[in-house]
């Protein structure tokens, strides 16, 4: 994390923060099973392959759950507030 909270993207990480920067959902996909997942892993979570590369998402979903942070628990959250998280 840097000085102000912020997480500062890794090499493996770098795909979804440049997707990110687009607007854009980038998720980790698997080459062998055609699954996604994310947060990133080193192997396939459903196969076990390590034939993995990144793919934008179809900008389609369902949101199961979601709640609105009112309350700075983290000195990253000053400044940001309301909060939702999806």
């Amino acid at each position: 994390m840097d000085t102000e909270g912020w997480i500062r993207p890794t090499e493996a990480t770098q795909p979804f923060f440049d997707g990110a920067k687009l607007g854009v959902l980038r998720l980790q996909h698997c080459r062998t099973c055609d699954g996604s997942m994310y947060p990133i892993k080193t192997r396939c979570q459903h196969c076990g392959s390590t034939e993995l590369d990144w793919q934008d998402s179809k900008g389609t979903g369902t949101v199961y759950a979601h709640a609105k942070l009112h309350r700075q628990y983290h000195p990253r959250h000053q400044g940001r507030l309301p909060l939702v998280i999806a």
